[in-house]
């Protein structure tokens, strides 16, 4: 491996972290729903499930459905002001050419602004692509006990 491949690899790995971390960020600190919509591919699938209940998944397909889903949480009372917070403290990169995949551990605090309290915990399966534009998410499994 050249340094040239080298440095372009910290620079993917790094730039793919930055985005999961901006999403959380975004997610319960900022108003900017366009942000938050710009960090995904425009394809892109987005599920959730529940490890310790019985359901059924919830799935958002595309860019712009991630966005109305986000405004829609924030109406139900996520988001900025909630007093709520997704950390995530570690995550591992793998890179394959344009294309990588991340597994993150999350953890959902609740009461952040007085005595956080732990309210959830999972893991995001996460596979980006890149873009143009850059690093951008193309698919999201949250598997959150």
């Amino acid at each position: 491996m050249t340094n040239d491949d080298l440095i372009r690899r910290v620079a993917d790995e790094l730039e793919i972290r930055n985005a999961i971390a901006k999403l959380s960020l975004l997610t319960d600190h900022h108003d900017d729903l366009d942000a938050y919509a710009e960090i995904f591919a425009e394809d892109v699938r987005w599920e959730v499930r529940l490890n310790l209940k019985p359901s059924t998944p919830t799935v958002v397909h595309g860019r712009e459905a991630m966005r109305a889903a986000s405004a829609q949480r924030r109406r139900e009372g996520a988001g900025p002001g909630s007093h709520r917070c997704h950390v995530v403290p570690m995550t591992a990169v793998t890179l394959h050419g344009d294309e990588a995949e991340a597994e993150s551990i999350m953890t959902f605090y609740a009461n952040a602004d007085t005595k956080p309290e732990v309210v959830s915990m999972g893991i995001y399966r996460d596979k980006f692509v890149r873009t143009p534009q850059g690093w951008k998410i193309k698919e999201r499994l949250i598997l959150q006990a």
